[in-house]
């Protein structure tokens, strides 16, 4: 029995009821626009967290990298990955003016499958891409 429902678990019953990730949407990603998925993905799978940051994303990113003996790309590189993603409907991004500061602050989410199922998929396919 569980105590709470989490983003995950919402995420997860969507998904189980009309899962809409296409498997052929991954086939159609570069190898770096996956790197960007699965270090959203990552971030999201712990327990509570609803968004993150492109700040904490693109340190997981450039983890994927080193974990796959690849050169990773700077952040506005990053940047127009995380745009590929929202633009094809595997990411959200939610943009809010700061209080008291200049700017704005993007919240990166995942749309329609658990963060832990997308993480399983990318790794998944990637393994397959590189013959791991």
């Amino acid at each position: 029995r569980l105590n709470e429902i989490t983003p995950e678990l919402i995420r997860k019953a969507k998904n189980d009821v009309y899962p809409e990730m296409r498997a052929d949407i991954l086939e159609e990603l570069k190898t770096h626009e996956l790197f960007a998925a699965l270090s959203v993905a990552r971030r999201l799978h712990h327990k509570g967290i609803t968004a993150t940051t492109i700040e904490h994303s693109y340190r997981n990113y450039k983890i994927i990298c080193e974990e796959y003996n690849m050169k990773p790309n700077g952040e506005a590189a990053f940047r127009n990955y995380l745009n590929t993603l929202e633009a094809i409907g595997i990411l959200g991004k939610v943009t809010k003016n700061l209080r008291g500061r200049r700017g704005m602050r993007a919240r990166l989410t995942i749309h329609d499958v658990p963060a832990a199922v997308l993480i399983e998929r990318i790794e998944t396919f990637l393994n397959k891409r590189y013959n791991l």
